[in-house]
């Protein structure tokens, strides 16, 4: 009868311990699949690692920048800029590339996209402090609308030669290029030729400020009226310059940039990370 009732006991605790090796088994396979999960690398990346943007390293961004009341002011995407009606047609729309920390592009930018992952989009706001400056009331100059040229123009023959590809003939008309009107040969003295300005009133012709005309034409003056579109930009000496009708006889340049002053908003997506930084 000892026997017996041995047999059962003997049975009932392989049970338990079978019972206890499959918790653990399983126990320890959700340990390894945790383990494992955690230390999933992104594909594509080598030695997957996910890219991160630091100083020093290359990147690709497309952006879209707006003003407060969201009105979009520049982009890198081609069907915005020709949504928002502010398409340029000689531009090529392509995302920005730029080493980060070289000073290439706006400060706040440059500060936006450190810590972006590659794919990664985000919204930053850049002040006048990190984008394009405070506005300057000292960068505006007041130039006339209306003024005169002198009629006579004395040149160097060899200017003249230059210019012309001739020899100047008294008493005939010649064209400059560089003049939007025909000149008349007055005489040559000491390799000196004198010139004389024979535009038609009310003609036009393209000036440093944009669109001009002829005003009136004396017998020793040439007076030209400018007319300049609101808000073009045009090059100078002294760098871009914003034209601006100011009154009926002046006009306004400002040298500041457009959006000197301006608090925007940037949406930011990082197309694209390359690490320069073996460190980084």
């Amino acid at each position: 009868m000892a026997n017996t009732k041995a047999a059962p006991k003997t049975v009932e605790l392989t049970k338990t311990a079978f019972i206890i090796l499959i918790l653990l088994a399983a126990g320890g396979l959700y340990l390894v699949y945790s383990l494992s999960k955690d230390s999933v690398k992104p594909a594509g990346i080598p030695g997957g690692e996910e890219k991160i943007v630091k100083l020093g390293d290359v990147v690709v961004v497309d952006f879209v920048s707006r003003l407060p009341d969201k009105k979009i002011v520049d982009t890198s995407y081609v069907e915005v800029a020709k949504a928002e009606g502010i398409y340029d047609p000689e531009r090529i729309y392509r995302p920005i590339t730029f080493t980060v920390g070289d000073g290439e592009i706006l400060e706040g930018i440059e500060a936006g996209v450190v810590g972006m992952a590659e794919g990664e989009s985000r919204v930053i706001t850049v002040t006048p402090e990190t984008g394009f400056g405070d506005y300057n009331p000292e960068l505006l100059q007041v130039t006339p609308k209306l003024y005169p040229i002198d009629r006579v123009s004395p040149i160097s023959l060899e200017r003249f030669r230059t210019v012309v590809s001739s020899e100047p003939v008294p008493n005939t008309t010649v064209v400059d290029p560089n003049i939007p009107w025909p000149m008349f040969v007055i005489n040559v003295s000491n390799d000196t030729v004198f010139l004389r300005y024979d535009p038609e009133e009310d003609s036009t012709f393209q000036s440093l400020l944009g669109t001009a005309s002829v005003a009136a034409v004396t017998e020793d003056r040439v007076w030209i009226e400018e007319h300049p579109v609101n808000g073009s930009i045009i090059s100078t000496a002294a760098g871009p310059a914003s034209v601006f009708t100011l009154n009926e006889t002046a006009l306004l340049l400002d040298y500041n940039h457009p959006l000197a002053g301006k608090t925007l908003h940037y949406e930011l997506k990082v197309e694209g990370i390359v690490k320069t930084n073996a460190t980084a």
